[in-house]
């Protein structure tokens, strides 16, 4: 489990009332008198546990959950999460993993989340950091997107990411005259604090610490930070939706202001970015060479309602399968329409390298083709395949699998030059397919 180190500022808020106030009551008449209420408020210490709110529903009973912070203090982090992302399996692809629901102490389930007081009754706002002490994945990112479901309209998200030793990002932020009180975020939205490995991290128990950091600074502003977009095309893309033209004016403020996103045909690899435009609620990016790498950025935009990336390069249709939600949910997301995935390619028979990425194999007189299935199912699998044609067609065609992955196709004609095979699925929020096609190989049989 990740070690998290608490660092909080001094001080904490209590209510008493004036020990010698002296209150003048004046008498007008016979039938009238008019009399003064009063109160001093005062800082106080901290001693009494503070309330801790829910931070999904803060009309909720508050919540009993450790550990609670025992430094007394009128600026204070009462709690926050440990995260936690368990275990995962080695498969040599980049992996998204969320972090792990907390338990109270009666058990209830909660996503990471941190609580805050400020009990100074001085509103002169605050701001929330968070830095990372030592690598925890190398090559890895944590990323996050707070969540406050509270009524102070005066407190605002940032989030960001954490990838090596030093990185330190904001993550919530109250104005002046906002913040005070008890007020619980989640770290990572109902989803979670989500952890990137890649496809090439280093096995074994791994951990860093992260400091946590609430500042007092009456003067305190969001930062207008600039998204770096490694994608040139989306870069680009991005710019023209926004109408600017300079790469500093792509900010997390300018982002958020996106409400759809249209970039089809513009030969978009990679997404990383797009997960700051949070109040993206349509996303169209048909015909680009997005990768089951590149899409993962925009899994966390929580807004959407529709996707659209037919014509990519998502093989992997277990992280789209993952990213729909179930018939009910409370998510808005309604449809992911991804058809006619693909490796942007046609492979050749005669090429030594695809032959290998294929392990294709003759067998039975050349009559019989094995080959690997490169699109993996909803299941997280290879063992499915919807179709198979031969030279554009899929008469009498006999296919099966000889293995999970492996498959052979008998009976092929002398001279067929081509052969696609295909995958599809669907769900009422989910229409997936993808092919993979292979040409020469009436050369391959002439051999």
């Amino acid at each position: 489990m990740k070690k998290l180190s608490i660092m909080t500022m001094t001080g904490i808020l209590a209510m008493a009332t004036a020990g010698n106030t002296v209150l003048a009551t004046s008498l007008e008449g016979a039938d009238s008198a008019t009399s003064e209420a009063s109160i001093n408020i005062l800082p106080g210490t901290g001693v009494t546990d503070p309330e801790i709110v829910n931070p999904i529903d803060p009309e909720e009973p508050t919540i009993p959950v450790d550990p609670i912070n025992p430094n007394p203090g009128a600026l204070r982090i009462n709690h926050v999460s440990d995260l936690n992302f368990g275990d995962v399996t080695l498969s040599g692809r980049k992996e998204t993993l969320h972090a792990k629901k907390v338990k109270t102490k009666t058990d209830q389930e909660l996503p990471a989340f941190i609580n805050i007081a400020d009990l100074r009754g001085t509103g002169d706002g605050w701001s929330l950091k968070v830095s990372q002490e030592g690598e925890l994945v190398r090559g890895g990112e944590l990323a996050f997107q707070p969540e406050y479901n509270g009524t102070d309209e005066g407190i605002q998200t940032v989030g960001g990411t954490l990838a090596k030793d030093g990185d330190e990002i904001d993550l919530m932020i109250a104005k002046e005259n906002a913040g005070m009180g008890s007020h619980s975020a989640l770290l990572g939205g109902l989803d979670g604090v989500t952890l990137t490995i890649p496809k090439d991290a280093t096995a074994g128990q791994q951990q860093a610490s992260l400091n946590w950091n609430i500042v007092a600074d009456p003067s305190t502003t969001i930062p207008d930070e600039v998204v770096g977009i490694p994608d040139n095309n989306l870069r680009t893309a991005i710019k023209e939706a926004l109408g600017v033209t300079n790469d500093n004016q792509i900010t997390k403020a300018n982002l958020e202001k996106l409400t759809e996103f249209t970039a089809e045909g513009k030969d978009i690899v990679d997404l990383k970015g797009i997960e700051y435009a949070t109040n993206l609620t349509k996303l169209v990016l048909d015909n680009n060479k997005i990768t089951n790498e590149g899409i993962v950025p925009a899994i966390s935009l929580a807004k959407l309602v529709t996707v659209e990336i037919s014509g990519n390069r998502i093989m992997d249709g277990k992280i789209l399968s993952d990213w729909a939600p179930p018939l009910i949910s409370s998510k808005p997301l309604e449809r992911i329409n991804a058809h006619n995935q693909n490796l942007g390619r046609t492979l050749a028979a005669t090429n030594p390298e695809d032959i290998a990425l294929l392990d294709l194999k003759w067998s039975g007189g050349k009559e019989t083709l094995q080959m690997r299935n490169l699109i993996r199912n909803s299941q997280g699998n290879y063992a499915t395949l919807y179709s198979v044609t031969l030279d554009g067609s899929n008469s009498g065609i006999d296919f099966n699998f000889i293995d999970n992955q492996n498959f052979q196709v008998e009976n092929i004609p002398l001279g067929t030059g081509s052969l696609e095979y295909r995958a599809a699925w669907g769900t009422q929020k989910l229409g997936f397919s993808a092919f993979v096609k292979v040409d020469n190989l009436d050369v391959q049989i002439e051999e």
